[in-house]
């Protein structure tokens, strides 16, 4: 499925209010970003975050902000308190609904593992000064 056929983008005036996806190909495996506008933004890391397993085979999780990679074995989504990383076999990503945050995996769900996000550290230069 071609993605400009999919998503039509406003004139340029309003992209501000549109959400846009960016597919990249890479190295086999696809990789999504959901980018949306400032206001969307903070709406968004507003929004609950929770995931749903269903006899290991199908995977819902809400709340998401992007998916930064996934193959046929491992999916990393962006989760507003961390890194959401999902391993199996065969995993597919059946269903993302930009507006929502939601997204839908079919496949053979071994593990769900959560990385949490790092403040951000001070240089070394800086703690050498002090």
């Amino acid at each position: 499925m071609d993605c400009t056929q999919t998503l039509r983008l406003p004139a340029r005036r309003h992209m501000r209010a549109a959400l846009c996806i960016h597919m990249v190909i890479k190295r086999g495996a696809k990789q999504m970003t959901i980018n949306p506008a400032a206001p969307a933004a903070n709406q968004a890391r507003q929004t609950p975050h929770s995931v749903v397993i269903e006899d290991r085979k199908r995977l819902t999780a809400t709340g998401i902000l992007s998916i930064v990679s996934y193959d046929s074995f491992t999916a990393t989504l962006e989760t507003p308190g961390g890194t959401l990383a999902i391993g199996g076999e065969g995993l597919t990503v059946s269903e993302l609904s930009v507006q929502t945050g939601e997204v839908k995996i079919n496949g053979s769900i071994e593990y769900v593992q959560y990385t949490a996000k790092r403040e951000k550290q001070e240089s070394l230069f800086k703690r050498l000064v002090r």
